[in-house]
């Protein structure tokens, strides 16, 4: 579909149009958002080790090396014989590298992907801080991102699903809750 089409037909605010694709998902295309659950940021193995596990924060030059891991994701998919979709997924999934995030229009997948990604690199152990950030604290954070109106344009939906399990007394992030960076 051309860009000028997608931009008049998709609102990539509409909360409603972003339900109905995750609710409408056939078994193929939840299969595909597994595959690139875990196979989007494969390409880190191409990234130096003092990189990936330094234990501070990275230098401008090592951040941009970082983020090349994108690319190296799609190359490897692409290698190994994976759909146009799940690689383009893998390759944009860091949409903040690029200048407009018209992307989200194309695949839903990505944003998708991109909450899941950064929600969970803010809860779990990283080497490059000291902790882990509590339920609270990474709720704040997505929210002033919204806020700046950076980020996601779907954090919102997240969001609101956090705060509805919270309501209803389910905290489906305990697992997060009592690990520790050697676990």
């Amino acid at each position: 579909t051309p860009n000028e089409t997608l931009e008049k037909k998709i609102n990539h605010k509409d909360k409603e149009l972003f339900i109905h694709y995750v609710k409408n998902l056939t078994f193929t295309q939840y299969d595909k958002l597994i595959v690139m659950g875990w196979g989007h940021d494969i390409g880190k193995i191409k990234i130096k080790k003092e990189i990936l596990a330094k234990p501070g924060k990275l230098t401008e030059e090592e951040y941009k090396e970082m983020s090349k891991h994108a690319i190296h994701s799609a190359n490897l998919l692409r290698e190994i014989g994976f759909s146009d979709d799940i690689i383009a997924t893998a390759f944009f999934h860091h949409p903040k590298n690029f200048s407009e995030k018209k992307i989200y229009a194309f695949l839903p997948a990505i944003s998708l992907l991109e909450i899941t990604d950064i929600y969970t690199a803010l809860r779990e152990p990283r080497i490059y801080r000291d902790r882990e950030l509590t339920l609270d604290e990474s709720v704040k954070l997505l929210k002033s991102e919204l806020e700046k109106g950076l980020g996601n344009p779907f954090y919102n939906i997240f969001l609101e699903f956090i705060d509805e399990m919270d309501k209803k007394g389910h905290n489906i992030f305990s697992r997060y809750e009592s690990l520790t960076l050697e676990e």
